[in-house]
């Protein structure tokens, strides 16, 4: 019985190796912004919803339970949005995710002018979220910017 247990304990070493040589293998998903709609305006504050794409690199499905983004534009912080809801982005697929936003109006005051004048803006999305795996939870961080350019998507529009 004494030399069973050596075996085991070899054989439960490399169980957890082996575990944790795939969780080296795990890319952390993409995290785009798709779309910005206003929806209830009023003097100090402004909602609507955030939509997001979640691109999965990975060979296994994963689950998104629940996030917290944050928009700025032209360097300032406009606004939040948190989601608690789940969605599920396939194995080497996107999805998308609608989120209520709400957006400091005086915050957005001080740079729609400056917005107009260049005729396009730069925009930065940051935050977190939780992805539900067999091993646990797991808090993933984002960071992704860009510009966007009125005068070139009216170009576009037919």
């Amino acid at each position: 019985m004494l030399a069973l247990r050596p075996s085991l304990s070899c054989f439960a070493l490399a169980l957890v190796a082996s575990g944790c040589a795939s969780l080296g293998t795990f890319s952390p998903p993409e995290v785009t912004l798709v779309d910005v709609r206003f929806e209830d305006l009023t003097l100090f504050e402004s909602s609507g919803v955030l939509t997001v794409r979640i691109a999965n690199e990975n060979d296994d499905p994963i689950l998104v339970d629940g996030g917290v983004y944050n928009l700025y534009l032209d360097g300032m912080k406009v606004g939040k949005a948190l989601s608690n809801a789940q969605l599920e982005v396939p194995r080497l697929a996107s999805a998308t995710a609608e989120v209520e936003i709400h957006v400091n109006n005086l915050a957005l005051a001080t740079r729609i002018r400056q917005i107009i004048d260049r005729g396009a803006v730069d925009y930065r999305l940051t935050g977190k979220f939780f992805l539900d795996r067999s091993l646990g939870r797991r808090k993933i961080g984002f960071d992704r910017s860009g510009r966007y350019d009125f005068q070139r998507a009216a170009e576009l529009t037919p």
